[in-house]
């Protein structure tokens, strides 16, 4: 790099860290026009600058890249990306799980009252708006298996198999998504109108992206009763269509099936050692996505929380809503039979929904104010113990909370958690969106939102020691980059743009908990873009970032 004279930045005294795995050094960084444009192992003193932040005693990272996120649903909403940033995120993934809100077709477009139907409208839209963080968007295999056969209910959708002209329509739309810059395609097979598409199916689709240099990520089939068997159709799919792959939130869900971690980290190793590429992500949690019980079971009933407690509350209205959910029960169990019925090469792979599994077996309560001593029971289990049916339980204890009992869904264990998290393979990521709102007030927030990142560096480095601060941050920024094909993010390089996260790893904390949602402590900044987006631990509120374009 040329000589400067002025920089626009220079951070001091830091440990850097540079995402490669590789131990710390001591070095100044220097930065100009949003890049990192010198890196000093004498120092920088003496020379003009704009703004210095003192770093001494803490260490310096690339900002850290969130490989699984959902931040296209809400990101108008809450552009300042807070409970990312305070995290120490500067970039992350948008349009995962096979559901993007991009990429889909005029009526899909109507009836979600969107004002942009592509990718390219969409990224328009939001750089227009500005963004504290940047963005770097797939689009949905759901989103355009919809936009193409209809939507799929409760009880049956418009088309389960497309026909050649189907198909031909979704490669159309997946060619104009990879034209318009996104990374990839994203699958959520375990949701409706994804879980009824053949394998073959969404080869056939990722064959595109692969044309592309794009990459894959999948919420598979099942993450619990069939996550091996799931984990090889992932293989096979990136194997025939020559696609490098991520195992979306990898986990292992159920008590009856825990162990299976392990085996699926031979599976996933077992494959790159044939040459396919394939990794993992993962955050730190042994309970999956958070919900409050009341809405989570009732909200077909009532929308609005005041008037379902008034409804719950009164025995005419309950018998009514329970009949129904009874009925939505029955419906969803027969419709499942008819499925794999009709879809016979997925039925060692797909479970049928699990409507009826989740609020017996995976719904744990996690917060109740009222009833504590049912928290880490799931309603099966109080249901024995009690003595009443499962719905009536659960209107007690919703009824005894005053509607703010939490559930989340799992368990994971603990040492299936710790087995993912060790292994060389897997990114961190946090399955969260962009949140903006007080986290004090949130009812029913799982954790992820607010605490991951610090969550690995307090208890997986810290407390047990089962990975390195080097192996962490890794995982955190170089892994994911080199996934995604970010070549000018991801480590701290003269040349690099400078997303930077700087903080103490002594003192580096999660707050965050299934019953109160925080932000966490020991994080001190954060770069965008090289402009600084939280400093001393609070927003700055610029908006320095941006929607990202696949390189070619």
């Amino acid at each position: 790099m040329n000589k400067v004279s002025k920089y626009d930045m220079i951070i001091k005294n830091g440990k850097i860290l540079d995402g490669s795995g590789n131990p710390w050094f001591y070095a100044d960084l220097g930065i100009n026009e949003g890049k990192i444009s010198k890196i000093s192992r004498r120092g920088l003193s003496g020379v003009d600058t704009n703004e210095v932040i003192n770093a001494e005693g803490l260490i310096v990272v690339p900002g850290f890249i969130d490989i699984h996120n959902h931040a296209d649903f809400a990101v108008l909403e809450n552009p300042r990306f807070e409970n990312m940033l305070r995290q120490g995120v500067t970039t992350v993934t948008a349009g995962q799980c096979g559901s993007s809100s991009y990429n889909i077709s005029e009526e899909l477009r109507e009836k979600r009252g969107y004002n942009w139907k592509t990718l390219s409208e969409w990224r328009k839209t939001i750089n227009a708006r500005g963004i504290s963080a940047n963005i770097a968007p797939f689009f949905g295999f759901g989103s355009i298996r919809i936009s193409v056969l209809g939507e799929e209910g409760l009880g049956k959708g418009s088309r389960h198999i497309p026909t050649h002209d189907d198909l031909e329509k979704m490669k159309k739309m997946a060619v104009q998504a990879m034209e318009e810059g996104a990374f990839g395609m994203s699958t959520g097979l375990e949701y409706t109108v994804q879980r009824d598409a053949a394998t073959r199916e969404v080869i056939e689709i990722t064959k595109i992206v692969a044309k592309y240099g794009g990459v894959y990520t999948t919420h598979p089939r099942s993450m619990g009763d069939t996550l091996n068997e799931s984990a090889r159709e992932f293989i096979e799919i990136c194997e025939k269509a020559g696609v490098r792959g991520c195992f979306s939130h990898f986990k292992s869900m159920g008590t009856m099936n825990y162990g299976k971690v392990a085996e699926c980290v031979r599976l996933l190793n077992e494959a790159r050692n044939k040459g396919v590429d394939v990794i993992f992500d993962q955050y730190p949690w042994n309970y999956a996505a958070e919900s409050a019980l009341m809405r989570y079971l009732f909200s077909f009933a009532e929308e609005d929380p005041q008037k379902l407690l008034l409804k719950l509350r009164d025995p005419e209205s309950w018998a009514e809503i329970k009949a129904e959910c009874i009925k939505r029960t029955d419906s969803a169990w027969e419709l499942s039979r008819e499925r794999q019925i009709e879809l016979e090469k997925l039925q060692t792979i797909a479970p049928p929904p699990r409507f009826m599994g989740f609020i017996k077996d995976i719904a744990y309560i996690v917060s109740s104010m009222n009833s504590p001593e049912f928290i880490d029971m799931n309603l099966q289990e109080i249901s024995w113990k009690v003595g009443k049916d499962i719905w009536e339980v659960a209107r007690d204890i919703i009824l005894k909370d005053y509607g703010e009992t939490a559930v989340a869904f799992g368990p994971m264990s603990e040492q299936d958690v710790l087995d993912g998290i060790k292994c060389r393979l897997t990114a961190v990521s946090t399955d969260s969106g962009t949140i903006d709102a007080d986290p004090l007030k949130l009812v029913a927030s799982h954790p992820r939102n607010f605490g991951t990142y610090p969550k690995v560096f307090e208890t997986y480095v810290r407390e047990l020691r089962a990975i390195t601060l080097e192996d962490a941050v890794r995982k955190m920024t170089s892994l994911p980059a080199q996934f995604l094909g970010l070549q000018d993010r991801g480590l701290l390089k003269e040349g690099m743009y400078a997303d930077i996260t700087i903080f103490n790893p002594d003192t580096i904390k999660n707050k965050a908990s299934y019953v109160t949602s925080a932000y966490p402590e020991g994080i001190s900044y954060v770069l965008v873009n090289g402009k600084t987006v939280i400093s001393n631990g609070e927003h700055t509120g610029l908006f320095p970032g941006k929607v990202l374009t696949r390189a070619d």
